[in-house]
């Protein structure tokens, strides 16, 4: 195996692996990193293929011509092909890691496994888009946005569906179960939401090894993403609250490496999960800090001070860092909102 980077000021070590092709990686025995293309800005989203018997696949990537030459290209240099999958296991339900699910399926055969609140996204991803948006809508009137914007921000939803399909008869696994494959190896399932309400780190037994996905990054850190209720919710789901809940037991687990789904894996998860945390912390109090001096605020005014203008497609990503740290200040007694009309404002106690 290729020897780790040096580590930048205490922080991960990033380790390539050994290169088996153009986008073929082996970062431990058996277990390929497939890295290709999403468009996207954070760059390139990592496949693993647990090699041998029974092959299992991590992740899809989005739908396209490139991105699914990159996969096809990437197996075929580790003499593989995407006939081989029997098992496809998502990390979590978003574009870049599911988008192509359907398209894998159908020229494999192979089982599909998501966390069970993901089943009911990717199983119709029109029919939930359609059911999630008019709330998604109401709650970007409530934040102080202009209905220019939301009208910009109902397009971009329509564009982001195009980047996947929906794949019927998908199956729901959760916290503890076990996927066999790659010649009887175990993946043991963690249920991990926080960026996403799906999120998974899936645990190669034995090895030290965790595909982490979107959970925990190297150097990029993740939205806490808001996300809509699923039939049979009975409380709202608190992004920031579950995020920093799934850091501590992540935290905790035996780990030697961490296969991220973007950038490159890394050995150090325990500390980037406190880094984590700790940063999380410093934007709370921030947005305390904000409030105090310039409150009561609309969400749109708090994302502004703390951000700055962003691209339309950011303004979700944003307003959920916000939503989050807003609901922890809440629960702590030092923020309060008024459901003024048209918009709500917070205000600091």
């Amino acid at each position: 195996m290729d020897a780790p980077a040096a580590p930048d000021q205490g922080g991960p070590v990033l380790v390539e692996g050994r290169r088996l092709g153009d986008r073929l990686f082996e970062v431990a025995e058996g277990v390929w990193r497939i890295p290709i293309p999403t468009g996207f800005a954070v760059g390139d989203v990592n496949l693993y293929w647990i090699d041998g018997p029974d092959p299992v696949l991590i992740d899809t990537g989005v739908i396209g011509e490139s991105s699914w030459e990159a996969l096809t290209g990437a197996l075929r240099a580790g003499g593989r092909r995407i006939e081989d999958v029997r098992t496809l296991v998502l990390t979590h339900h978003h574009a870049d890691h599911a988008g192509q699910a359907r398209r894998i399926r159908e020229v494999s055969g192979c089982e599909v496994r998501v966390r069970q609140r993901g089943v009911r996204r990717l199983s119709d991803v029109e029919g939930a888009a359609e059911a999630d948006t008019p709330g998604v809508l109401a709650f970007l009137r409530r934040g102080g946005f202009s209905p220019e914007t939301i009208r910009l921000f109902e397009s971009l939803l329509r564009r982001t569906r195009r980047m996947m399909q929906s794949c019927p008869d998908i199956l729901g696994i959760d916290d503890g179960d076990v996927v066999t494959g790659g010649g009887g190896r175990r993946l043991r399932v963690h249920a991990r939401p926080g960026h996403s309400s799906t999120d998974l780190v899936l645990e190669l037994e034995g090895t030290g090894v965790l595909m982490t996905g979107d959970h925990v990054l190297p150097t990029i850190t993740s939205n806490p993403t808001l996300e809509g209720p699923e039939p049979g919710d009975t409380e709202p789901y608190r992004a920031l609250r579950a995020y920093r809940e799934s850091l501590q037991r992540t935290e905790a687990m035996a780990c030697t490496l961490a296969c991220p789904g973007h950038e490159l894996p890394f050995q150090g998860l325990a500390d980037r999960c406190r880094s984590l945390r700790n940063h999380q912390d410093r934007r709370i109090r921030e947005v305390h800090r904000i409030l105090q001096r310039q409150g009561p605020m609309t969400l749109k005014e708090v994302s502004l001070a703390l951000f700055g203008r962003v691209h339309t497609f950011e303004i979700f990503l944003t307003l959920s860092e916000v939503v989050g740290a807003l609901d922890i200040l809440e629960s702590e007694g030092l923020v309060a909102v008024d459901h003024a009309d048209p918009a709500d404002r917070f205000r600091a106690i």
